[in-house]
């Protein structure tokens, strides 16, 4: 039994690299005229680019403030916390890694981010530990604003509405300094300030 498990399994495995290699090998990198490539046009979509560069002004470890607005015309609510951003998968995708405590609860956030060089998009997911759906945005570099501006759409359970419009905004204010802006739809529809968490590098 265990034989069969092992052959099967390495079955598996060369049927997977044949795929692979039918994908991504000798045909993938022949040329239009029939000619091999040592350079194929396609490989500069699979290696970190200057939009990676940007992203990279994150890295590090952060002290955060973060302003909540229950409604656009209540009181903030204030508290701090602590961000670590690290590069993973060889520089090609962002994560980090944050903690506050809000309204006596600590929140935990997972957050990625990255470029997608075919797209000409940047990504951004962010995962916490108050809700089980992911939050996925696309967003593009604002020169002027001197940030990224990131839109999407996400679910609101507690009111029962779904594909509510989103945007974060995560502006660089120096090499030290960063701003991340949430604005999120209100009951009419229009996207509303509902939180700003100001990053100080430690």
């Amino acid at each position: 039994m265990l034989c069969r498990n092992v052959i099967r399994r390495s079955t598996m495995l060369l049927a997977a690299a044949a795929i692979l290699a039918a994908g991504f090998g000798a045909g993938a990198l022949t040329s239009r005229t029939g000619e091999q490539d040592p350079k194929p046009d396609w490989l500069k979509f699979c290696q970190p680019c200057v939009q990676h560069d940007i992203l990279n002004r994150m890295a590090g470890r952060w002290h955060t403030e973060v302003r909540s607005w229950e409604t656009p015309d209540s009181e903030p609510g204030v508290t701090e916390g602590r961000a670590v951003y690290q590069w993973n998968l060889g520089g090609r995708f962002l994560r980090g890694d944050l903690k506050a405590y809000v309204m006596g609860q600590e929140v935990e956030v997972i957050h990625y981010l990255g470029f997608d060089n075919y797209r000409g998009e940047f990504e951004d997911v962010w995962m916490d530990n108050r809700s089980n759906a992911m939050q996925r945005a696309k967003g593009r570099f604002d020169e002027e604003m001197n940030g990224i501006v990131f839109s999407g759409t996400a679910d609101d359970f507690t009111t029962d509405r779904k594909d509510l419009p989103f945007r974060w905004i995560i502006r660089f204010v120096d090499d030290d300094t960063m701003v991340l802006e949430s604005f999120r739809a209100d009951p009419s529809g229009k996207l509303a300030k509902r939180a700003e968490a100001t990053f100080t590098r430690e």
